[in-house]
């Protein structure tokens, strides 16, 4: 019972076994304590009952030798009052406990003893060190001795009253080894990129440099770097450990978010005052225009120079529709968009397939000049939302309602490359002016994507607005001038719009242009640095509007310089495209007003509605066609396409 127990406590599957066998082993061992307990007692009474005796013979014998003493009897031999000891019982020594307390029922102690001469040793393995391959460290816990009741026994004077001394020996030579990551050898951190993981080994390294070792080998060959055990980007695991040495970076992650919240909030700002500054100045312009209309009205002398001869002149600047075609597209309904391309003479009109063995949604195109049909190319099952032309005129891409966007050859009417970026629609696309062999594709979730010609496997760059994640319904390609030396793009969603600029340190800078939408259409012609961007009724503005404005910047940021705003129906419910007529002397914009059902006319030169024709259908789309002298233009219905040649007004 002396002897020293030493308890491993190993982690695993094994625990119950063993808390089972200590049980049974710790109420054997209180079986016995009870026993000698019992024993014990009655060895002490059983010296007491011969200490009494030895008491009484002793008084017998005095009294004895004094009555002999008296009768002059000789003294006998001299007694020894001397004892023996009872036997020693081979064993331990038992300490003698109570009755009481023997025979209480006894309680399940955490760690049973033997005697009060050693104390167990309990030795922990760490799991955490096991999972990362390294030495263990080694917990050895002193222990209080227990005895067989729920009172704890009494501690000897040398034996302390605090709590149990706990000594942690580490076998680690290296303070370091296990607390690193093995890839980088960094420090794990609790959070973020490099938060600790595992593999299915057990081996532990930081989450970004694994998936980055496992990205960096081959598909067959991927291993851990320790043990070189298969392994799988399914097999990281997080560990979610209470004590690890790992960088505490929360700190950091806020104070770069909050640098990040303050960056948003100064762009922000800036953005206010440039469009502040771009009203201030769109003020003083037009005050300058109504002082020269002041000056004129109060001189009443229509052949004065200066501004009155200016007034004069643009107030003769008018413009009119004159019927020219009419083209039946299609039986069934269908048609949605159209392009006009001045280089070729063409015409391309979205429209439902008639053929039965091909069904789906595809482009025709027309000659300008006879407005006979040339070719057709099939595109896509479902209908077709934008369509674009290269520089050259030699490709074609057209985005529909599927998933990707296809670019055909204008000559040979095949499909040169398909770009699937996302698992959303592409709502727009635009080929880049400048020949970057790019394309920009917007999709219905408010991302933006680049992609190259040459390369459609994956997309060169992403463009995401966080604050606006409404679908992009427009992109335009601005190229390279005296403001943007390097050109960029227009993108027009739901509800802003934003124009991409491309530095000199091949970064992309986005900027939000001073317009409130929501927004239905947007055009621009890079000729004329013009662009128009159509608006639905809003609580602000109970009108549909048409804002025709100039591309600028003020302070080096790119905004909005509006030349003029054109007001429209009351109700917007389809998204109807408007169209800006470039003329040598002025700017015409049409548009289809939904509520009047009319078609409208709008003149810059005196900012008035020039003409208004009656459709009843909804016209879908208006784009401006350009044959040498002559300028058409084109109102789209669901089967028909109408066309208007623009005449002087006179």
């Amino acid at each position: 019972m002396s002897s020293k127990s030493n308890i491993h406590l190993v982690w695993g599957t094994g625990d119950a076994n063993f808390k089972f066998k200590q049980i049974e082993t710790s109420k054997r061992k209180q079986s016995l304590a009870l026993l000698f307990g019992i024993f014990s007692h009655l060895l002490i009474l059983h010296a007491r009952a011969m200490e009494q005796a030895a008491a009484a013979e002793a008084e017998s014998s005095e009294d004895e030798e004094s009555h002999a003493a008296e009768n002059g009897e000789p003294e006998p031999e001299a007694v020894s009052d001397e004892v023996d000891p009872p036997e020693e019982v081979a064993g331990p020594a038992v300490e003698a406990i109570p009755v009481e307390d023997a025979i209480a029922p006894p309680a399940v102690p955490a760690v049973d003893e033997s005697d009060n001469s050693t104390e167990p040793e309990v030795e922990v393995r760490d799991p955490a060190n096991q999972l990362r391959g390294a030495e263990p460290v080694v917990l050895i816990e002193r222990m209080s001795p227990s005895t067989g009741s729920n009172k704890k026994r009494k501690r000897s004077q040398s034996e302390s009253a605090a709590s149990p001394e706990i000594e942690k020996v580490s076998l680690l030579d290296d303070s370091d080894d296990g607390t690193i990551c093995p890839i980088c050898l960094d420090h794990w951190e609790m959070t973020g990129t490099h938060r600790l993981t595992s593999l299915k080994c057990g081996h532990l390294f930081g989450h970004s440099c694994i998936r980055r070792w496992l990205q960096t080998c081959q598909h067959g060959s991927r291993v851990c770097p320790q043990c070189k055990a298969r392994a799988a980007m399914r097999d990281i695991r997080f560990i979610y450990a209470k004590r690890i040495c790992a960088l505490d970076k929360s700190e950091e992650y806020r104070l770069t978010d909050l640098l990040n919240a303050e960056k948003a909030s100064s762009s922000k700002l800036n953005q206010t005052v440039a469009m502040l500054r771009m009203e201030l100045a769109m003020k003083n312009k037009h005050l300058a225009e109504l002082e020269c209309k002041l000056e004129y009205y109060q001189k009443q002398q229509p052949g004065s120079v200066g501004c009155t001869t200016q007034l004069v002149q643009q107030a003769g600047l008018r413009y009119k529709f004159a019927k020219d075609k009419h083209i039946d597209m299609s039986k069934d309904s269908g048609c949605r968009v159209m392009l006009a391309a001045r280089q070729s003479c063409t015409l391309a009109i979205s429209q439902k397939s008639n053929q039965t063995l091909f069904p789906g949604f595809g482009v025709r195109t027309f000659d300008i000049r006879t407005f006979r049909s040339t070719n057709y190319l099939h595109m896509s099952s479902k209908p077709v939302r934008d369509l674009c032309y290269s520089t050259n005129e030699e490709l074609i891409a057209a985005a529909t309602l599927e998933k990707c966007v296809k670019l055909f050859s204008v000559r040979s009417r095949i499909v040169v490359n398909t770009f699937i970026p996302a698992d959303k629609p592409i709502w727009a696309c635009a080929l880049d002016s400048d020949a970057k062999n790019f394309i920009y594709l917007g999709s219905g979730h408010g991302s933006t994507y680049i992609y190259d010609l040459r390369a459609a496997d994956t997309f060169v760059k992403e463009f995401r607005i966080e604050e606006d994640v409404s679908p992009v319904i427009a992109i335009a390609s601005v190229p390279a001038t005296s403001l943007f030396p390097l050109g960029g793009f227009i993108v027009c969603k739901l509800q802003s719009v934003w124009f991409y600029e491309y530095m000199p340190t091949q970064q992309v800078v986005n900027t939000r242009l001073n317009v409130e939408g929501p927004f239905v259409s947007m055009s621009y012609d890079a000729s004329a640095n013009s662009l128009l961007i159509g608006t639905r009724p809003s609580v602000n503005y109970p009108l549909a509007r048409y804002i025709l404005s100039k591309l600028d910047k003020i302070n080096d940021i790119p905004a909005l310089d509006i030349v003029t705003v054109f007001e429209g129906a009351r109700v917007a419910p389809v998204m109807s495209r408007s169209a800006q007529i470039i003329m040598k002397d002025t700017t015409l914009v049409t548009a289809y007003l939904q509520d009047r059902k009319m078609l409208n006319l709008w003149n810059l030169s005196d900012r008035s509605r020039s003409q208004s024709l009656p459709i009843s259908d909804i016209v879908y789309d208006t784009c401006p066609i350009y044959d040498g002298d002559t300028t058409l233009a084109a109102a789209l219905t669901e089967d028909k396409c109408r066309i208007y040649k623009i005449i002087p007004d006179c």
